[in-house]
């Protein structure tokens, strides 16, 4: 109880609490100074805190930036003039995994640049890049790690027999952040994911732990032991367009073939202004020609789709083979394009080109139904005059005479879509269901052309064909005959074979389960698959999973991995050779007033053993007896003897001492060397030019000898002038021819001393014998001292040397500008 006094007495207040005085605070100086140290410390607490996040960003910038220098240090150098020298990525780089071997075009198929084998692309259309998620879709269900996570997912694919994946996206889209990817998961584990890419039908079941490791390893932080995808590029720090780099890195360095498919929306304006298109596809391929890794790792292993189904472009009024109106024509938009990127990276690119069906006058109609021939959207490719005339037909005839004139014209792909009536709705009729009257309307549409391919004049070349698109439900019979039978054409089965060669490769739309007309191989839940899809693609278009054969599957694995693995090192001792001769090159060029006195002559005794770019020990022996030459006073005597501490032994870069290293594990192969050096025609013609099969030799790292390879430019002209790489698959007497020809670009050592030739001895007047010639038939004719330019001549041609001395085991490579004739008559 409270009294307060007043005038007229004390008064109660009921409820009322004390009445509370606070002392007089007497301010002192310490008081003072002690309350300054208090709000000294909360306001630099607050400043530290609102600062944090801007620290941190910055250190991780840092180590961004610090793991890019490594990663770039340890890679060949770009020769793209247009790369910045200093790029800036917002992720961490990845490891470079195991690259699939890099393709070349071989007739209607696909081959390996490593052995030239034959490669079928078997994949997945991964959709997500091109809406607003701005990376692969699905990402989001949930569930346990193998259900919801990027890199486990990714493996699955492998395991089910898949090798390729189809990335649609927009240019728009690129520059736009995409969503936060990283959501919280289950654990589970390797045995997990394969149990899930497993036919739960199967019996017996494998054991799972067999399974091979995933080609890469995602490290997570352990208090992200709970979430998946936080490896994702972040979309605070990246755009989608960096995630599309990271995605093509991350998928070629698990072993994957990439295609980039540009996926308009209908809205989409850009295929109407063929400037813009080529623009936006030049900018994203400089993008991913300046990767640090582009050379060794992604060079061949990305293919451009450049404008997927044109006919139901531009809100349904669609780009045709012919300009129509304001509305340009397809051939205008690709070759605009295809000149480009061949402009910027010459040889570098693989092109995949979809068709269209309806004629120009349709295309100014606005949205209509398409007189496709009853063929699939993104179909379209009848030469036949009449069939064209008889069906209203877009001709696209003016663009593949166009594309005959130019050299890409051999790295460009058909790339068609095989949709049933159940998908293909936008027809004045209906796709046929299966039978004879679908395969005349395919090999009237794209099988002749790979099976005879196209003339233009004496001319005649055949095309690739990947479907880049096929897929439905499967849930009727009518769908499930329709791709029965397309399997039977796609794969030239008996007597189709007359009307068709296989397809080079095929990608299932789609992975991801949100497809809405056709799903996805992803079953509508997103926790298992649609193996009804699955098993279709394994008895019909060839898949074949890790669970049919897994000691098979796993050894596969293996071997592609250590062939990869070996080219990487191939790659790596080429680069530190390289670094390692630029390096003295600079150190011999410091020379006296006259130019006469050499520093690198007053080298110290161990330098010769020290400038040996490959750390392994090396002997002198050749292993095969086919190639054992006499040899006296050898670099490996003379260095067991102490010469190599001889100033004349050391004074020309690359000299005596320096080749002596022999047959070691750790020593790439001249066919290694090539390949690392992108020598991929001269490569092809080793493997087929002859019975003798020069690859066979080559690949001995104990061979010494000097390659003389023509580039890949004057390599296709010397194809050309035999007939074209057809005429020599199918014609021994041609193969012989090219046989010899090349021969003459292999130049062993000499007998007396064993040295093997090498640039510097490549003086004025030097006279050389080729493979198999019995007489000096090679002769050095010009050095050109300004440019370093040597030219050597052949009785019937001659050829600059362009690259000098690029290292392999026990021999040189020297890149010429054109090729050498043995004779004044070869054609």
């Amino acid at each position: 109880m409270v009294y307060v006094e007043v005038d007229d007495g004390p008064v109660r207040l009921p409820g009322c609490a004390p009445l509370y005085h606070m002392p007089q605070t007497k301010w002192t100086p310490k008081l003072f100074w002690q309350m300054a140290a208090y709000v000294t410390w909360i306001v630099s607490s607050m400043v530290i805190g609102g600062l944090m996040p801007f620290l941190l960003d910055a250190r991780a910038a840092r180590q961004v930036e610090e793991a890019w220098q490594a990663n770039v240090a340890s890679l060949p150098a770009s020769n793209y003039t247009f790369c910045p020298k200093k790029a800036v990525y917002n992720y961490m780089p990845l490891a470079r995994g195991y690259p699939a071997p890099p393709l070349a075009v071989n007739g209607s198929d696909l081959v390996d640049t490593w052995s030239w084998r034959k490669v079928t692309l078997r994949g997945v259309n991964w959709f997500g890049f091109n809406n607003e998620g701005g990376m692969v879709d699905g990402l989001w269900v949930g569930g346990t790690r193998g259900d919801t996570d990027f890199h486990a997912l990714a493996y699955q694919i492998k395991l089910l027999g898949f090798n390729a994946v189809r990335l649609p996206f927009t240019f728009s889209q690129l520059k736009l952040p995409g969503k936060r990817q990283a959501m919280e998961c289950a654990a589970s584990t390797k045995s997990a994911w394969a149990r899930r890419a497993t036919d739960p039908t199967l019996s017996p079941k494998p054991e799972y732990s067999v399974a091979p490791d995933p080609p890469l390893f995602m490290e997570v932080a352990e208090w992200d032991r709970d979430m998946c995808n936080t490896y994702v590029p972040s979309n605070e720090t990246a755009l989608a367009g960096e995630r599309l780099l990271w995605a093509v890195q991350y998928f070629i360095a698990s072993g994957f073939y990439v295609v980039l498919d540009y996926h308009p929306l209908p809205s989409d304006p850009l295929p109407a202004d063929p400037k813009k298109f080529a623009y936006a596809w030049l900018n994203t391929w400089a993008s991913i020609t300046c990767l640090p890794n582009f050379a060794p790792d992604i060079r061949g292993r990305v293919l451009l789709d450049l404008l997927n189904e044109p006919d139901t472009t531009l809100r349904g009024r669609g780009v045709h083979w012919q300009r129509a109106g304001d509305t340009p024509g397809l051939d205008e938009l690709y070759l605009t394009t295809m000149d480009a990127i061949e402009a910027l990276t010459p040889g570098d690119a693989l092109f995949m080109v979809q068709g269209s069906t309806a004629t120009g006058a349709e295309a100014e109609g606005g949205m209509r139904n398409v007189n496709g021939f009853n063929l699939s959207t993104g179909d379209g490719f009848v030469t036949d005059a009449a069939t064209i005339s008889a069906n209203g037909l877009s001709d696209p005839s003016p663009f593949l005479n166009e594309l005959l004139l130019r050299a890409y014209s051999t790295r460009t792909l058909l790339a068609p879509h095989l949709y049933p009536a159940s998908i293909s709705t936008r027809l004045v009729g209906a796709v046929p269901a299966g039978g004879k009257e679908l395969f005349d309307k395919l090999a009237a549409s794209w099988g002749r052309l790979a099976r005879v391919g196209y003339c233009l004049g004496p001319r005649c070349q055949r095309f690739p064909v990947i479907i880049g698109e096929m897929g439905s439900e499967l849930a009727t019979k009518d769908d499930l005959k329709y791709y029965v039978d397309a399997a039977s054409f796609a794969t030239a089965q008996g007597d189709l074979a007359q009307q068709t060669a296989p397809v080079a490769g095929w990608f299932w739309w789609s992975f991801n389960a949100n497809s809405m007309d056709t799903g996805g191989l992803v079953a509508k839940s997103g926790h298992s698959y649609n193996w009804v899809k699955l098993r279709l693609l394994a008895s019909s278009f060839g898949l074949k999973p890790w669970f049919n054969d897994p000691q098979a599957f796993v050894a596969d694995q293996a071997a592609s991995q250590a062939e990869a693995k070996s080219i990487q090192d191939a790659q790596a001792s080429a680069a530190l050779a390289a670094a390692q001769r630029k390096a003295k090159e600079e150190a011999v060029a410091d020379v006296s007033a006259d130019g006469a006195l050499l520093r690198s002559a007053h080298a110290a005794p161990a330098a010769a053993e020290e400038d040996n770019p490959l750390p392994c020990e090396c002997t002198d022996v050749d292993a095969r007896e086919a190639f054992i030459l006499p040899a006296k006073f050898t670099c490996w005597e003379q260095y067991k003897f102490g010469q190599c501490s001889q100033g004349f032994m050391n004074m020309i870069p690359e000299g005596y001492c320096q080749i002596t290293c022999g047959r070691c594990d750790c020593c790439p192969s001249l066919l290694n060397a090539s390949v690392a050096a992108g020598l991929t025609e001269f490569v092809w013609a080793m493997n087929l030019s002859s019975s003798a099969n020069r690859s066979e030799d080559l690949s001995q790292p104990g061979l010494m000898m000097t390659l003389l390879a023509p580039d890949d430019y004057a390599m296709r002209d010397l194809f050309s002038k035999l007939g074209g790489k057809d005429r020599i698959l199918s014609d021994s007497a041609v193969r012989d021819k090219l046989g010899a020809i090349m021969d003459t670009h292999l130049l062993p050592p000499l007998n007396a001393t064993r040295a093997v030739w090498t640039t510097p001895f490549f003086v004025q007047g030097a006279k050389m014998r080729s493979l198999g010639a019995t007489g000096d038939n090679l002769e050095v004719v010009g050095v050109d001292s300004s440019t370093g330019d040597i030219e050597i001549r052949a009785p019937g041609s001659s050829a600059k040397i362009r690259q000098k001395d690029i290292y392999a085991c026990k021999g040189f490579i020297n890149v010429m500008n054109w090729y050498l004739l043995p004779t004044n008559n070869e054609f």
